[in-house]
């Protein structure tokens, strides 16, 4: 029991954080910032169908969560995961 509550602890969420910006390189303007308990893939994307690119890449990483900036939009959004 003791030994499958300390392996639990040690699993970390792996998620991603896409944004959208002007001017935005998505294989330079990337980073990973990772803590005790989360790995989070920032990356920032110059349009939509980037977003999509990466957020393909990010699943087939392993990804379990991804997240959009707000700059997506509702609608952008719902299409990217289309």
């Amino acid at each position: 029991m003791k030994r499958h509550a300390e392996e639990e602890k040690n699993i970390k969420v792996n998620a991603a954080f896409i944004f959208v910006a002007t001017e935005t390189d998505k294989t330079a303007h990337r980073a990973v910032i990772e803590t005790p308990a989360l790995i989070l893939n920032v990356i920032g994307v110059a349009n939509y169908a980037e977003g999509a690119q990466v957020a393909v890449e990010m699943a087939d990483q392993g990804v379990q969560a991804i997240e959009l900036c707000a700059g997506f939009g509702f609608k952008s959004g719902d299409e990217l995961f289309q």
